[in-house]
């Protein structure tokens, strides 16, 4: 809950003084949103340095897939594969876990895009500042 409201006030705050406004999903806490469309849309091991650090990234897989034996979000300091199905939604701290999805088991059968949606850390610095550089 802290966090939740956390992300809605600094995402009020951009938009009352700033004017900047989520357009897809207006009550939504999230600033941003990614759409990764490619019939294979898989991630290779990485860390989302410019998130906020303790904050929380949503990933939502999409497509044709069978979440059990493909394309699997792999949490690699904590050692966790999370199987996740198309359409599940699921939060973690993507800034300070390296991350990854697993291939697809059978690409000439499968698809997976996904939908991310997470805060750049420099917006709530924005808003801490008051607005200013």
């Amino acid at each position: 809950p802290r966090v939740y409201a956390m992300y809605t006030v600094n995402e009020l705050q951009l938009r009352i003084r700033d004017g900047l406004i989520n357009h897809f999903f207006p009550n939504c806490p999230f600033s941003a949103q990614s759409l990764n469309l490619s019939l294979q849309s898989l991630a290779s091991p990485h860390v989302d340095l410019k998130n906020l650090v303790f904050g929380l990234c949503c990933i939502i897989p999409l497509g044709h897939f069978n979440g059990e034996t493909s394309a699997q979000l792999v949490l690699v300091e904590p050692k966790v594969i999370v199987e996740l199905r198309p359409g599940d939604v699921f939060f973690f701290p993507s800034a300070c876990i390296r991350h990854y999805s697993a291939s697809l088991a059978k690409p000439e059968q499968e698809t997976r895009q996904c939908m991310i949606m997470y805060t750049a850390g420099g917006l709530f610095r924005w808003v801490r500042q008051r607005h200013a550089l």
